[in-house]
């Protein structure tokens, strides 16, 4: 078992937490908190896919130069 979480499990608990954090400040009302926490986990998951399919991109450019 790994002893750290792999970097694309941690980058997907943040933008967990930002959208959670967002569900709090609707229920207390505060909007403008709100929208800003879903907009962060919004980036932060567009980020976390441009990461991965980089990634897939580079395994699938060395697999057909074979």
């Amino acid at each position: 078992p790994r002893s750290t979480p792999k970097p694309s499990s941690a980058a997907s608990d943040v933008y967990k937490r930002q959208f959670l954090k967002g569900m709090e400040f609707l229920e207390e009302g505060k909007l403008t908190h709100a929208y800003i926490s879903f907009a962060c986990a919004f980036l932060n998951f567009l980020a976390g896919m441009r990461f991965a399919i980089a990634n897939m991109y580079t395994k699938i450019k060395s697999i057909l130069r074979k």
